[in-house]
């Protein structure tokens, strides 16, 4: 087998679009499927994998496998709304 070795010169960084760290970690999306559509009649949890940020947990556009679910930690949490109302 011919293997070519890979110049990292010539390769572009990727950063998070929030907060602009350069490192990731690896995630899962679990989406549902359902019999009535699954090619074998069976209900099913796909995995979806993808990357999220390492320091922010900002999922960057180009990685999110399924763009309608935004990023789980952009979420505003139950307690961010009440201490919100609480101020």
């Amino acid at each position: 087998m011919n293997e070519q070795q890979l110049d990292y010169n010539k390769t572009t960084g990727v950063s998070c679009e929030s907060c602009k760290n350069e490192t990731f970690r690896g995630v899962v999306f679990l989406r549902k499927l359902s019999r009535f559509v699954s090619p074998d009649g069976q209900d099913h949890v796909v995995p979806m994998e993808s990357m999220e940020c390492a320091k922010c947990g900002h999922i960057n556009a180009d990685f999110n496998p399924n763009p309608i679910v935004s990023s789980p930690k952009e979420d505003v949490s139950i307690e961010d709304k009440q201490e919100s109302a609480d101020s």
